[in-house]
């Protein structure tokens, strides 16, 4: 895999509805039957509304990679982004459909903010892959020249 993000983007929105649940629940595992319909219903809406997060997480990892060469580093640089594009993507919708920000309702961020980082913790080896991958394919273009 060349770009890891629509991967963790995925999985992120796999994980968010159960973190919400749980976030609001405080963190009782105890789900009723309309949990499951509450949690694919949230699941769509944080698909449709998360769409500005992953080309945000593609340009930040199209710059990430550009500065930055060592996997390693490169990673740690994107554990450090993707919770705050997530805050971004938060911010750009409530400016959409509520007109305006309040930041005492940053608590609905933060679910998302734990879901992106679980979800890159949960493809590290990808960001490593995606390292590689570079280091053939300009081994390549050396190689036909």
């Amino acid at each position: 895999m060349k770009n890891p993000v629509p991967a963790v983007w995925l999985l992120a929105n796999l994980i968010h509805p159960v973190i919400l649940m749980l976030w609001f629940n405080d963190g009782i595992l105890a789900f009723k039957s309309e949990d499951i319909g509450i949690g694919v219903m949230i699941f769509i809406y944080a698909f449709l509304f998360s769409i500005p997060s992953l080309l945000f997480g593609l340009l930040a990892e199209y710059i990430i990679s550009g500065i930055v060469k060592d996997a390693i580093y490169r990673y740690l640089f994107w554990l450090c982004l993707a919770p705050l594009l997530a805050v971004l993507n938060w911010v750009l919708v409530a400016l959409l459909f509520d007109g305006g920000v309040r930041w005492m309702e940053l608590s609905l961020a933060i679910p998302s903010m734990i879901a992106v980082l679980l979800a890159s913790l949960m493809r590290y080896r990808s960001f490593l892959k995606q390292e590689s991958a570079t280091i053939i394919n300009e081994n390549e273009a050396e190689s036909v020249s």
